[in-house]
């Protein structure tokens, strides 16, 4: 009997703290046989967290659209394309780190869809 790899999605925001203490993680699970690992971005910052994905050799599977310029606006937009990635994927875990309002939305968004998370954070 084959196993299924365990889909894991790592959701990841704006701050390079975020980047930093996830890219370790990533990597580590892109070795692995016994898990399929997507980094999504949220679509905040785009230009600077290129800029630093790329010192760590890691593009982005999946990048959401930013909507609106406030922070209510980027939530329900955020959240509402979060559900529908979530939605299409039976996912094992979301892994997800500090404290930003992705970290926040992915969490939440994870927990709507009964998918365990896992929080990463390195004080």
């Amino acid at each position: 009997m084959t196993l299924m790899p365990v889909k894991i999605l790592i959701v990841c925001g704006t701050t390079r703290p975020e980047i930093i203490k996830l890219a370790p993680v990533y990597h580590f699970l892109w070795t692995q046989t016994w898990c399929e690992v997507r980094w999504l971005h949220t679509g905040q910052h785009q230009e600077m967290v290129d800029q630093i994905l790329s010192c760590f050799d890691i593009a982005p599977d999946i990048v959401l659209t930013r909507a609106g310029s406030s922070l209510s606006e980027f939530s329900i937009g955020c959240r509402q394309q979060l559900d529908v990635v979530m939605d299409q994927e039976k996912w094992g875990v979301v892994i997800a780190q500090g404290d930003t309002e992705s970290t926040f939305l992915g969490g939440l968004s994870a927990f709507y869809q009964r998918i365990p998370i896992a929080y990463v954070e390195a004080g």
